[in-house]
């Protein structure tokens, strides 16, 4: 195995990636930062890993276009290095002002004699940063119901999981139709009161947690963060024959259709 002090382990690293499943992606980078952390015994720190999955790996699959997906595997990538370098950023600037704030108590209390170690910022959650959204309870079981039709019968547990707002970052699931059915899925559940969040965040709450069927490369690709916020706000719903039929809503997903206004923006498309 190679390790990551090896000369060729970002090299090996890339095509190991390119040739992974699309949904173990994240799982395994944050895997491979820890190893990289661990054997870095030149002290290069997150920042150095980050850098050479951003240029170097990102690079070598933007040239090379293989496999197939490949693009899908690179946005998986490169989404995941800019999230993780904004976690580490945060987190220094942070430390830096506890880190001066404990140095003014200590000088103006030297008895106190307060450690850093203490009060440091570990990685975590933001202040006043978006909470895991979540489908109230009496509604989860519905809303799986509803798109039973859309899913392998093996991913319930994992939505129920994604629903009820418990699930981990790299928990992803396949809906077997196109992304603007379930953008609509969801915009009628927030519309009608069951998700309680602004429709810009539950956007990003489907770009992190599921992935659609695209019929172009026959395969399930994510969804586009910028589509899938630009058509959670339009007004032009799925074509009728497209419609996931939501069997214990109908009287409100009727209601919706009914009082959409037309546009006569193109918004309604997303490939």
């Amino acid at each position: 195995m190679i390790k990551p002090n090896h000369p060729a382990y970002i090299t090996y690293l890339g095509l190991f990636l390119t040739m992974s499943n699309p949904l173990l992606i994240v799982p395994k980078l944050e895997h491979h930062l820890k190893q990289f952390l661990k054997h870095d015994l030149l002290g290069r720190g997150a920042e150095n890993f980050l850098g050479e999955i951003e240029f170097t790996v990102c690079n070598a699959i933007r040239t090379a276009r293989f496999p197939e997906d490949y693009h899908v595997k690179h946005d998986k990538i490169i989404s995941w290095v800019y999230n993780k370098r904004e976690s580490e950023q945060y987190r220094k600037e942070m430390n830096a002002k506890l880190d001066a704030l404990i140095l003014g108590i200590n000088r103006i209390s030297p008895k106190q004699n307060i450690s850093k170690e203490v009060i440091r910022q570990k990685p975590g959650r933001k202040k006043g940063e978006q909470k895991e959204i979540f489908v109230l309870p009496k509604m989860v079981e519905q809303f799986i119901t509803d798109l039973t039709g859309y899913l392998n019968k093996n991913s319930h547990d994992a939505l129920r999981k994604i629903l009820r707002g418990e699930a981990e970052s790299a928990l992803i699931v396949n809906f077997d139709g196109q992304a603007s059915q379930l953008i609509d899925v969801f915009r009628i559940y927030t519309e009608a009161g069951y998700i309680k969040a602004e429709k810009r965040s539950v956007a990003n709450w489907i770009t992190k947690h599921f992935m659609y069927r695209n019929e172009r490369l026959r395969g399930f690709v994510p969804f586009d963060v910028a589509a899938t916020e630009r058509i959670i706000y339009h007004y032009n719903p799925v074509d009728k024959d497209k419609r996931v039929n939501l069997k214990g809503l109908p009287k409100l997903q009727e209601s919706y259709y009914t009082n959409r206004k037309k546009t006569y923006s193109d918004t309604n498309s997303y490939d």
